[in-house]
């Protein structure tokens, strides 16, 4: 039996695609003219879930949580991010790129570690739930990287690596991911895991049939940042009503979000300028390498120590 909270953000991520999906089909040329305004409120509704980094390895290990050890997560923290956003401006289409794979990765990942402890089995291995990792990172990386809308936002600031993407037809790359998507599913569903299976496809269907900004605000906020925030409230107040689990978050998020929304804001208000926009998308950018070590980290603990289903209420 799964957590009440891990059914109940299943219900809402799906819900979310599901409706977003049916809007597009109905009414696409009205979704398009919403299009960026959609993806700014998933952005902006997905940045608390990786406003905790510096927390995290205190949640795998009460150790972590000495002011001494804290100091250090947050001073590593602080360096890995700096190099990264040093080596987006140095070397953007290249960092870019590492960028883009990383993140295919994480996405992918966090797929599979949720569906795991949602259905009460250890967080696998990565040689364990490759496949279906891949395939999820390949709809939330690939099908935007080669879509019309996805070449022409990164054609001003990253020329290099939009001439390397153009080079492989649009088709070609989603016809691949298409195909990987539809074995990974039928592998999944061969094991009795229909439900993973069904929210691959649903990913799928997002990123094929709505507009690429939209398709992606959505499954950044209400469905990627939505699950890992799930764990994380689980993690902090293990045991505790849902409405306990998330007053913690919220109260251990609130000061990093309001320093990323600051960031945010100066973006936005400097957005006419190209070399303003590269240096923010850069520590944007870098904040990501961090966030995955430190996910890896809880994994890796997840893994060793796997959690108990229990019945929450709210």
């Amino acid at each position: 039996m799964a957590h009440a909270l891990d059914r109940r953000v299943t219900i809402l991520s799906l819900g979310a695609v599901a409706a977003i999906v049916g809007w597009a089909w109905f009414d696409r040329a009205g979704l398009e003219s919403v299009s960026p305004i959609v993806a700014a409120v998933g952005i902006i509704v997905g940045v608390p879930h990786g406003a905790m980094d510096h927390l995290v390895p205190g949640l795998a290990s009460r150790r972590w949580q000495e002011p001494r050890r804290l100091a250090l997560v947050v001073a590593v923290h602080v360096v890995i991010a700096a190099a990264a956003s040093l080596a987006t401006l140095r070397a953007p289409d290249l960092s870019f790129a590492t960028f883009l794979v990383v993140s295919a990765l994480h996405f992918g990942w966090a797929e599979t570690t949720f569906a795991a402890e949602r259905s009460g089995r250890a967080v696998p291995r990565l040689r364990d739930g490759w496949w279906s990792t891949l395939a999820h990172g390949s709809v939330v990386v690939v099908l935007p990287l080669w879509s019309a809308e996805g070449r022409s936002a990164m054609q001003p600031l990253l020329p290099g690596l939009v001439d390397w993407v153009s080079a492989v037809p649009t088709q070609w790359a989603t016809t691949t991911v298409v195909l990987m998507c539809a074995a990974s599913a039928v592998h999944l569903a061969s094991r009795g895991r229909v439900l993973e299976a069904a929210e691959l496809l649903a990913v799928l269907a997002l990123f094929l049939f709505v507009p690429i900004f939209a398709a992606f605000g959505v499954y950044f906020g209400l469905w990627h940042a939505l699950r890992h925030t799930a764990r994380l409230m689980v993690a902090l107040a293990a045991g505790q009503p849902i409405r306990l689990q998330l007053g913690a978050f919220l109260r251990a998020a609130a000061l990093p979000t309001t320093a990323a929304f600051i960031v945010l804001a100066v973006l936005f208000a400097y957005r006419s300028d190209v070399g303003v926009v590269m240096t923010g998308v850069s520590v944007l950018l870098a904040l990501t390498f961090p966030h995955v070590v430190v996910v890896a980290v809880l994994d890796h603990h997840r893994r060793i120590a796997p959690t108990t289903p229990t019945a929450s209420t709210a």
